[in-house]
């Protein structure tokens, strides 16, 4: 893992290859082109010891908490909202995802630049390997009623003819199986505190309809958390699952990853 650096980034950007180690990788191995690489460790910061020498850190643990929300238990009828909105196959979630794309490109651009901070934009493969993932390589569901893999990997809530892009909101997600208890995971989420009800009560309606337990989003926005609480969701730290990473980019000092955010780190 330590020697797994040396393949993905440039020397230039990395400390001294040790000595001690032997010979480095040869120059033909690996991209040799990353600024950052991302991990996703069943072990907690274990990985963290694991960098490109002896005195630096690995991979680094960004946010990491989640939220899980119970599918026999309903929202109340204090949040049953009258938003329509419209559940996505496959083929319509690509297109909302290449929205989501462009808004996320003008809202960075938008944005002060006086802090590092890294994304992936979900319509660049990040959220389509979750899906494909689940529908080549899981597990059959325990219910054999429950008809596998599933077809609906997201909502989005319908907009008037007036409404200007950046009304756009939506939620896309996958299955898991294994482990238990089955989860249905959101993994890219835009929305504010108004359409955030409609958008849970959605993905809770298509989790059970599959058999899933319970419904879960990783590091929720802040202005979300408190609603979740009167929606029945629990936000709590993450104890094994961690998404961690390692940048090897521009830096102002030794500890590179103390000085960048990962944004919208979902899943």
């Amino acid at each position: 893992m330590r020697l797994l650096h040396r393949v993905l980034a440039p020397d230039n950007l990395l400390p001294l290859f040790p000595v001690q180690w032997g010979p480095p990788p040869g120059p033909s191995v690996g991209p040799r082109d990353a600024i950052l690489s991302v991990l996703y460790s069943d072990v907690g910061n274990f990985y963290e010891t694991c960098g490109p020498d002896l005195g630096t850190r690995g991979w680094t643990g960004g946010n990491a908490q989640t939220t899980l929300f119970r599918t026999d238990r309903k929202l109340s009828p204090t949040f049953e909202t009258s938003q329509a909105y419209n559940l996505l196959d496959y083929a319509a979630l690509q297109e909302v995802l290449s929205e989501d794309d462009i808004l996320m490109e003008k809202e960075w651009l938008s944005q002060p630049n006086d802090q590092m901070r890294f994304s992936f934009l979900p319509g660049d493969h990040n959220v389509e390997f979750q899906i494909k993932r689940v529908t080549l390589c899981a597990l059959l569901p325990l219910d054999p009623s429950i008809i596998w893999p599933p077809q609906v990997f997201g909502a989005h809530i319908k907009r008037g003819k007036d409404e200007v892009d950046l009304s756009l909101a939506y939620a896309a997600w996958t299955y898991e199986i294994r482990p238990v208890p089955p989860r249905l995971i959101i993994t890219r989420l835009r929305c504010n505190v108004e359409t955030f009800p409609t958008l849970i009560s959605a993905a809770l309606k298509t989790a059970a309809e599959f058999g899933m337990e319970i419904v879960e989003v990783w590091n929720i926005p802040m202005e979300l958390v408190d609603l979740t609480v009167k929606l029945g969701g629990e936000t709590r730290p993450f104890e094994d699952h961690w998404p961690c990473y390692s940048w090897y980019g521009k830096s102002n000092g030794l500890n590179k990853n103390d000085q960048v955010e990962w944004i919208n780190s979902e899943k």
